[in-house]
């Protein structure tokens, strides 16, 4: 503002141009810095892109066995050895819950498999029927975004509680949950270790990374997988009205009033269904004290976006309406139990190790 009083540069102290000429050019570097961060881990992808892509992974058809293979419900061991020695641990060991069946562990026979992946190998994999059911991309991110993840791992699963507490490792749930089977309630996840204020703004902080995490990756999901996965993920959400993984709230604008897709009804349901999805999506109230501000409404389910900020290294990349990923996800450590369940919502998962 006090650069605007001088009425031309002459009158302008040499101290405030050169102050004025080092900030424009730290806005330009950041900028280009934000350029390459984009170029360097394929943000910029489109069509084009991914029709080259994926044309390059190869399509195995996988006939379907008579019996199974490995067996289900059960642990599978490469070697004997390891068989050997988490045998009597599955046999006898301490469980949390006593309800949950042991599990006994088999060595896997290589012949028996109808495939196997070999490391640095991407394929896709499909039924007799030609329908896509499973593959690996491998190298599908960037050794950047990697570091990023698993940074973001190392900082989450100290802070918040295990859902799978039979497993040597740790498994914790990010974003929203529908609650317990006693208390059914579609709301943020309430996992963290601890309670104090400290350590809920340590949690919030969290939530915010962690859900610029799953955005970047839901970014070359679109790009790097096959239509039909990213698009199972997205009918999904448009259909549900379900919220993105938004950080608690902190990735989407206050002054913005998110209803659902179809909008309220008419006639006498009007209000309460406003009122519904207005729960379901991101309703803000102002603060107290503060006139309501008019509010530009949006659209949610998987055409919700949301502002993510990138912590890399010294520098901070702003992505403004940038897709949410969905509500829900899992972060792991040493982690090794089955997590097949055939009866998920949706017929797609996505994993990346």
């Amino acid at each position: 503002m006090f650069a605007s009083w001088c009425p031309n540069d002459a009158q302008t102290p040499e101290a405030v141009t050169q102050a004025l000429g080092a900030r424009t050019a730290a806005i330009e570097q950041l900028r280009r810095q934000k350029r390459t961060f984009v170029r360097n881990n394929g943000l910029h992808w489109g069509e084009e892109e991914r029709r080259v892509f994926l044309s390059q992974i190869p399509m195995k058809r996988i006939d379907e066995l008579d019996t199974p293979y490995p067996p289900f419900e059960k642990c599978i061991a490469e070697t004997k050895e390891i068989a050997d020695k988490w045998e009597e641990h599955l046999r006898t060991g301490y469980q949390p819950d006593a309800r949950t069946r042991r599990l006994g562990v088999v060595v896997v026979e290589e012949h028996k498999l109808s495939h196997v992946v070999k490391e640095n190998e991407s394929v896709f994999l499909e039924d007799s029927h030609g329908r896509l059911f499973g593959g690996v991309i491998w190298g599908a991110l960037s050794e950047e975004l990697v570091s990023l993840g698993e940074n973001a791992v190392k900082r989450t699963i100290p802070l918040r509680n295990n859902i799978r507490k039979e497993d040597p490792g740790k498994l914790v749930q990010i974003g929203y949950s529908s609650g317990s089977c006693s208390s059914t309630n579609f709301d943020w996840v309430q996992n963290l270790t601890g309670h104090s204020p400290a350590a809920r703004e340590v949690g919030a902080n969290n939530d915010l990374e962690t859900s610029t995490i799953f955005a970047l990756v839901w970014q070359l999901v679109k790009w790097r997988v096959p239509p039909e996965v990213h698009a199972d993920f997205e009918t999904y959400m448009e259909g549900t009205n379900l919220k993105g993984m938004d950080g608690n709230g902190q990735m989407v604008e206050e002054d913005v009033e998110y209803i659902g897709a179809q909008g309220p009804q008419s006639g006498n349901k009007e209000r309460s269904q406003t009122k519904s999805l207005r729960a379901q999506a991101h309703y803000v109230k102002p603060p107290k004290g503060k006139p309501r501000k008019p509010r530009e409404v949006r659209h949610v389910g998987g055409l919700l976006k949301g502002k993510c900020t990138v912590q890399v290294g010294s520098n901070e990349f702003v992505f403004n309406d940038m897709h949410l990923a969905p509500p829900t996800g899992v972060m792991g450590q040493n982690y090794s139990r089955s997590e097949n369940n055939p009866q998920l919502l949706r017929s797609m998962r996505l994993k990346f190790v």
